[in-house]
This record gives C-alpha cells, sequence and structure tokens, in this order.
C-alpha cells in the first residue's frame, strides 16, 4: 500500500535521527517544567531502517520474549484523533511493531523538513490505531505523538487529543497543563487539578490553580508551608509572591529575565 510505504518513509528513512536541544514548549517553564523529550542520539551517518514487506531476521535460536498487555488497562496508544477512514492509514499501523521502537522513531523525527513530510508526520501522530505490541498503560507511544505535536507547534491538535484520552495520570495531565496554559484554557485543567490534586505537576502548578479558583488564602498558605520545606526554590518564590500579590512590590525593580528558554529545565 502506497500509503503505508509513505508512513514507513516518514518514521524511517525521510527524517534523520538527531538529538533534540529544543525540546517542546513548555508554557510557563517555572510554573510547570512539565515538556521535556528525552534525549535521541544517533551515531554519526546513522539513522534507524526498515526493509518493507519482509519479515524480521531472528538475532539468535532463543526463544523471544513475549510481549504482554493488561486487558484491564487498555493503552493510551490507541487514542487518535483521525479515523482510518480519514487517513488512509490502515486500523493495524501500530500493532506488527513494539511500542520502544515506535517511541525511539517518533521522537527522532525533525519538524523542519518539508511542508509535504509535515503534513503527513501530523496525520500519522493523529491517526487512530491498534495499539502497539508491548503496549504499556502509561501509553509511551502516545506520550511521544504528543511531545511531537508540541514540538511542531500544533497546539490545538495536541490538546484535543489528550482531552480525548482523558488526562488523569500525572504523566498526561502535566502535558494538558502546559497546553492549556498556551492556548488560555488553563480553567479546565485547574479543575481538574482541584478535584484530583494528586496530578499536580509542581507546587508552583497548584498554587498557581489555587489562586485561579479563587482560593487565594489557599495559595498563601501553600506558598508558605512549600517555603518552609524547600519545596519552592527562591526564583519560583518571588515569581509566585509577586503573583499572589502584586501591590506588595510596586515601586520595587522587575525580576530578572529567564536564564533558559521555554521547555528548558530551570538551574
Amino acid at each position: 500500500m502506497r500509503i503505508c510505504a509513505a508512513c514507513v518513509l516518514v518514521l524511517a528513512t525521510g527524517l534523520p535521527a538527531v538529538a533534540q536541544d529544543d525540546a517542546p514548549l513548555s508554557a510557563i517553564d517555572w510554573l510547570s517544567d512539565s515538556v521535556t523529550t528525552p534525549v535521541v542520539t544517533a551515531s554519526p551517518g546513522t539513522r534507524p531502517t526498515v526493509t518493507p514487506n519482509e519479515p524480521p531476521v531472528a538475532e539468535s535460536a532463543l526463544t523471544p520474549e513475549v510481549s504482554v498487555s493488561r486487558l484491564d488497562s487498555p493503552s493510551p496508544d490507541r487514542v487518535g484523533l483521525l479515523s482510518s477512514d480519514v487517513t488512509g492509514f490502515p486500523a493495524d499501523l501500530w500493532r506488527g511493531s513494539a511500542e520502544d521502537t515506535l517511541v525511539t522513531l517518533v521522537q527522532a523525527q525533525r519538524v523542519d523538513g518539508l511542508p509535504a513530510m509535515q503534513a503527513l508526520l501530523r496525520n500519522l501522530l493523529l491517526a487512530e490505531a491498534d495499539a502497539p505490541l508491548g503496549a504499556s498503560p502509561e501509553g509511551r507511544l502516545f506520550i511521544a505523538r504528543v511531545d511531537k505535536l508540541l514540538d511542531m507547534g500544533a497546539l490545538d491538535p495536541a490538546q484535543a487529543l489528550l482531552e480525548v484520552a482523558n488526562p488523569d495520570s500525572p504523566a498526561l495531565f502535566r502535558r494538558w497543563f502546559d497546553v492549556s496554559l498556551l492556548t488560555g484554557t488553563e480553567d479546565a485543567a485547574c479543575a481538574m487539578m482541584r478535584t484530583r490534586p494528586d496530578v499536580a505537576p509542581t507546587a508552583a502548578a497548584r498554587i498557581f490553580c489555587l489562586a485561579r479558583n479563587g482560593d487565594w488564602s489557599a495559595a498563601a498558605l501553600t506558598l508558605n508551608t512549600g517555603r518552609a520545606l524547600g519545596d519552592i526554590a527562591e526564583e519560583e518564590d518571588a515569581l509566585l509572591s509577586r503573583f499572589l500579590d502584586p501591590d506588595l512590590f510596586e515601586g520595587e525593580p522587575a525580576l530578572p529575565g529567564p536564564v533558559h528558554g521555554l521547555g528548558e529545565p530551570g538551574g
């Protein structure tokens, strides 16, 4: 199938694997530090290779390990926004490959290729398909797809994908929280954090959402507690204090700008 061959081309040979120096955008890095892409390294002059329509060759005569998935914990890897009828991709697009292999390939894709290749990659990331071999309940392939969409700047599709998957785990919620900040829809994320405080990515994010929900006293108490326990860094303390009560700092010099870009962990 021509479309399937194109999928292989995108993931295996179309875009070279490089280290991700520019991690996906994090909306307010001091607030969440949530979206970071694992570094993918490749030897010079090498890239993942796939030979279409050719069965894999065994590396030894030993019995291979069997990958299993719990039936009571469906993986979000299967979640997508575009059905097979829309994309033309088969429903078993991921099924024949191991989750770890697909994660590595997705993470390796560059986002500065030709527009046609980028459009194909975007459709591939948004495709609804059966989960791959050994799909984890955490959905590592799903998370890699979301991170790559963020890397491409496709905020609305990434947000919609997360919402379809129900971002009720810490890993998914962190990404939803960041995207919501970027799209100005953080009220929904803060509402979930109010009912599910266990998914809060950081103390700073919890304080931010308490204030957004109108509970300024609880936000101030949480800040003071975090400060006493050492959970709030000095820079975060200064930012959050000005956020909660800007009048106290009126006339004071502005805080220095960040020394690292959005999406990079603070030092």
